[in-house]
């Protein structure tokens, strides 16, 4: 009888405190996050704040505090994960988290100090270390740009840069933790993620993890940042076919990189990619010629290779067939006819 009371106290003060059973976390931020991407950003943060009310986790204090930094509520951010850090005083993401908050707001020197314990936990924490460099007189230069920043008590001198890559053991074994550290991070943590990602490039790039983000690299610039880093994304995809032609990244790759040259009026490399493509014609269906062949053309023109340009034009008249397809009426066009 006695048990039964005290069952029914705990759960008497449960409602009472707490407003009933705990929330489903992953259904909060499922729906949190569905408003975010609609801009409802305050309905986001109601939502947030209510299920913390009923169940303090630290994953909703991430998502709570990255969203109020979203907001740019950095003092509101601050308050908040000051409560969660005493919480849960051994989260490296929640430490990193703030750190970023204070410096939005101006306090790099209380920023530093709590990427300093986060490191003092962690020494190879790719965010701590990253935005420690990135402060204003920090000795610290691309602090996880080399491969050997990731070896205890590494040297950044020319000599400790010569050792070159690390033995593949340790390159499956660095890869794993990044990516499980990726997927303990906050979604609006960008910086992280790009830095995570290159170290996984430049230090295990013999690993199936390298091809992965040098992909996963380009879509983030691509889409986490406005405008587009198109220079960057040439550069990583660059990287990715000439490390690994044989990915099944390349296609997707190459389809992208050929994008983002037109975007960038980089006409010459169009014509070097086609110019492997067209190599063959015959093998091209109608489907792909067309859109490939005036694409072709106009950077061949573009390129002062006129005739050319001209040539494959009347190629794209010839293979029409009469049909009036939207790039043969281009191609007309094209030749003043």
């Amino acid at each position: 009888m006695k048990r039964l009371t005290s069952i029914f106290l705990v759960f008497f003060f449960q409602v009472l405190f707490l407003g009933g059973e705990p929330a489903d976390v992953s259904k909060v931020i499922k729906d949190a996050s569905a408003l975010e991407k609609a801009n409802k950003l305050n309905e986001a943060l109601d939502l947030y704040q209510k299920a913390l009310q009923k169940n303090p986790s630290e994953e909703l204090y991430q998502k709570t505090g990255a969203l109020l930094g979203k907001m740019k509520r950095y003092k509101d951010g601050e308050k908040l994960l000051d409560e969660a850090v005493q919480k849960f005083p051994s989260s490296n993401s929640l430490l990193n988290l703030l750190g970023f908050l204070k410096l939005k707001e101006g306090l790099p020197d209380e920023a530093k100090k709590l990427w300093e314990k986060v490191l003092e936990k962690d020494p190879q924490n790719a965010f701590a270390k990253e935005w420690i460099g990135k402060l204003p007189g920090s000795s610290q230069k691309k602090p996880i740009e080399s491969a050997d920043s990731n070896l205890p008590n590494s040297s950044s001198s020319s000599e400790g840069k010569s050792k070159g890559p690390l033995p593949i053991e340790e390159q499956e074994k660095l890869a794993r933790k990044l990516y499980k550290q990726m997927a303990e991070t906050d979604e609006w943590e960008v910086e992280t993620f790009r830095s995570l990602h290159q170290q996984v490039i430049d230090s295990c790039p013999d690993t199936t993890w390298g091809p992965e983000s040098c992909w996963k690299l380009s879509n983030l610039y691509l889409t986490c940042y406005d405008p587009p880093r198109k220079e960057d994304i040439v550069e990583i995809l660059e990287t990715l076919l000439k490390r690994y032609p044989k990915s099944s990244y390349t296609p997707p790759a190459q389809n992208r990189l050929l994008v983002m040259y037109k975007d960038t009026g980089n006409h010459a490399k169009v014509v070097e990619m086609y110019s492997e493509t067209f190599k063959d014609k015959t093998q091209l269906s109608d489907q792909e010629f067309f859109p490939k062949a005036l694409e072709y053309a106009d950077s061949l023109s573009q390129t002062g290779k006129t005739s050319e340009a001209n040539q494959l034009y009347e190629e794209i008249l010839q293979r029409d067939k009469n049909q009036e397809q939207f790039e043969s009426t281009v191609a007309r066009s094209r030749l003043g006819k």
